[in-house]
């Protein structure tokens, strides 16, 4: 399962389990905000609380999908560099190999030559 849907499963679920709890707690409790006191079902608290939580850990589950991305991306960019790198080093060992060649080969012509 990708790492990115266990956030959203886990709101969702969470979403559930809020509207379950928003129908059975309909009590009604004092709110008070600026000094007004009002009263309001206990469930909408919840739901209030719950919304809360989910537009403040929002952004951090969205910053943590777009890094993985980016590393993703930076990670197969580092590949095909590395994949460039093995083929200039066999490349660079074949010279090398084709460069002591001919320094024998000549070698050995001025040591036939003598």
């Amino acid at each position: 399962m990708p790492a990115h849907l266990l956030p959203i499963i886990t709101l969702l679920l969470g979403g559930v389990f809020v509207g379950a709890l928003l129908t059975v707690n309909v009590t009604l409790i004092p709110f008070s905000i600026f000094g007004a006191i009002t009263y309001v079902p206990q469930g909408l608290v919840l739901v209030f609380g719950y919304v809360l939580g989910v537009a403040l850990t929002l952004p951090v589950f969205l910053d943590r999908i777009r890094a993985s991305q980016k590393s993703v991306k930076a990670l197969s960019k580092w590949e095909g560099e590395d994949q460039k790198l093995l083929q200039q080093v066999q490349s660079d060992k074949e010279k090398q190999l084709e460069a002591k060649i001919a320094t024998l080969e000549s070698a050995l012509q001025r040591a036939l030559k003598k």
